[in-house]
């Protein structure tokens, strides 16, 4: 699936502050009320509407690419929010993972870390 960033947005505070909400890290983001939410072992694969760009976005937590939030692509209705985040489950908890993961945010790749490659 391409990954996109239809927003234009770059990463800044307020993408951080919601990175605490998903963590747990006591602030809480109003805009949080309408996600699809897959969490298992470490892996966390949230998408929602963010509150800095409008649109919804898929964002993964995956410590076989990296400890910080990747923000995987993002999405114009709720239909193909629910579409991508679906797909992105299957990729991750499949027995082929992606190779590498494009963070559409800060234009950076992570590849898959080689402990977990096979």
């Amino acid at each position: 699936m391409k990954q996109k960033n239809i927003s234009g947005f770059k990463f800044g505070i307020v993408e951080a502050l919601d990175t605490l909400s998903l963590l747990g890290w006591g602030y809480k983001s109003p805009y949080r009320d309408d996600i699809f939410n897959y969490k298992v072992d470490g892996l966390l694969i949230d998408t929602c509407i963010a509150h800095d760009t409008g649109y919804w976005e898929t964002g993964i937590v995956d410590k076989r690419y990296s400890e910080f939030m990747i923000i995987v692509s993002e999405w114009g209705d709720r239909a193909s929010a629910k579409k991508g985040h679906d797909y992105w489950v299957a990729a991750l908890t499949g027995n082929k993972l992606p190779k590498e993961i494009e963070d559409v945010h800060i234009d950076k790749i992570y590849k898959l870390l080689e402990a977990t490659n096979g």
